[in-house]
């Protein structure tokens, strides 16, 4: 038989006080019994304060319920029954601490008490108020906990891991698109530390994320500050879509909506139209360029459909009618209003210059057949003015050249020129819009006298 030793004597302290499982090593130092672990400690008192708290992490919770025998043993026809009964056994998962105080003899007056493991004995209780409330309403004598089914049980906390797989799963843009979009979430996530929700959205921690991003020297502009926000908030908002929980998505993003807002826009509108001699320069100049019939076309359907180098990028074959010469398209801001343009005889030619390639949809393309970015054509669009003698010259101006033409001709409604420009059009229907793009040929026509009659 294997030697085992003599049992460990539990520390006596200085004021008569048994620490089970605390010992003191020949060294000075404290050990765990049960662990093996050792710290040192100078001060007795101390060392018996941490003793117990590093124990009482290793004691399993137990709650000792107490009644009298008569009612604890059920169905068991006698109290040695109860107690020997094997389902108990197995529910308790080790065998039960029973005390008895009062007679065996006497079951109806005998009081027992069963030392039940936690564990075991929350969840099933949690599990009785759920499923059978007045009944526990009525053994505990609290009435109302028979209304609980009419109260929200609160559900467990989402992880902010959680949000961002429902918000992919959602999500109708491209996988790029959805990486973009996560990226401000991500940022708010891994500077506040919260792993759910609730904890990276809290009030405290969203102000000192909206000060973190007022004081990043890389963002100046308000607008790129309340995109920020805005993306956080639509990341939010899809992600509850799947199956979470309305209330945790609700708080938070009343609480994003509430702490999380740009400050003031200070950039004061000036709008430049470009000249006439300018847009000719630029336009006679693009053979400096190394794909002239792009840059040709570019500046031709800016101007005549009053188009941000974005919208270009973007611009696909099915929105143009070249045979009829229309254009039509939805811009993806103001609430993806009608954008309608006929096109003049030179647009017209020049589209029809351009290869296309690979079964692109889009009109504007790489040689490799993918739509051209849009900061990289603007940048290319910076060293092609610098090289024909325009540098002050943005692409914007030409878009703001087109709209101020065709708002300042005589005879040309308001509401046709807001049509070419992509504005909400009052009085006009997109139906109607769509069976008659020709309503805006008389903007698109003052813009080419603007440019091109003598």
């Amino acid at each position: 038989m294997p030697r085992t030793g003599r049992k460990q004597k539990p520390y006596e302290t200085s004021w008569k006080e048994i620490v089970p499982g605390l010992t003191r090593c020949k060294d000075g130092r404290w050990r765990i019994s049960l662990t093996e672990q050792r710290f040192t400690e100078s001060d007795e008192r101390r060392a018996v304060e941490k003793a117990k708290k590093m124990l009482g992490k290793l004691r399993p919770q137990v709650v000792t319920i107490s009644a009298k025998s008569e009612e604890v043993v059920g169905h068991a026809e006698t109290f040695d029954d109860f107690v020997a009964n094997p389902a108990l056994h197995e529910l308790l998962d080790e065998q039960p601490e029973l005390e008895i105080d009062g007679e065996r003899d006497d079951p109806d007056q005998a009081m027992l008490a069963v030392k039940v493991p936690g564990r075991i004995l929350w969840p099933w209780l949690r599990e009785q108020l759920l499923e059978q409330p007045d009944w526990i309403g009525e053994k505990v004598g609290i009435r109302e906990l028979a209304s609980l089914r009419r109260f929200e049980i609160p559900k467990a906390a989402i992880r902010v891991q959680r949000i961002i797989d429902e918000y992919k799963r959602h999500s109708m843009a491209t996988a790029k698109a959805k990486n973009e979009a996560v990226k401000p979430f991500l940022r708010l996530v891994n500077f506040t530390g919260g792993r759910t929700l609730e904890e990276a959205t809290s009030e405290d921690k969203l102000l000192a994320f909206r000060q973190h991003i007022l004081d990043d020297p890389k963002l100046t502009s308000s607008g790129t500050i309340s995109a920020i926000f805005n993306r956080i908030r639509s990341v939010i908002k899809l992600a509850g879509r799947g199956k979470l929980d309305a209330v945790q998505i609700d708080q938070a993003l009343s609480r994003c909506k509430a702490k999380l807002y740009a400050p003031p826009n200070t950039v004061i509108d000036d709008p430049r139209p470009i000249s006439r001699p300018n847009f000719h320069t630029l336009l006679q100049s693009v053979s400096m360029t190394d794909v002239p019939n792009v840059w040709r076309a570019l500046l031709l359907m800016g101007l005549n459909a009053a188009l941000y180098m974005e919208d270009l990028c973007d611009l696909r074959w099915a929105s143009l009618d070249l045979e009829k010469g229309t254009f039509i398209s939805r811009r993806k801001k103001r609430g993806r209003c009608l954008r309608v343009a006929t096109l003049w005889p030179e647009t017209i030619e020049a589209l029809n210059a351009l290869p296309r390639r690979a079964q692109s949809p889009y009109v504007f393309t790489s040689t490799h057949g993918t739509r051209y970015n849009k900061n990289t054509k603007i940048n290319d669009f910076k060293d092609f003015r610098e090289k024909a003698g325009v540098p002050d010259v943005k692409w914007s101006h030409i878009r703001d050249g087109a709209y101020s033409s065709a708002c300042n001709a005589p005879g040309v409604d308001e509401k046709f020129a807001r049509l070419l420009d992509g504005h909400k059009a009052q009085g006009l229907q997109d139906k109607y819009v769509l069976r008659n793009p020709q309503i805006v040929k008389p903007a698109c026509d003052a813009v080419y006298r603007a440019y091109f009659s003598a």
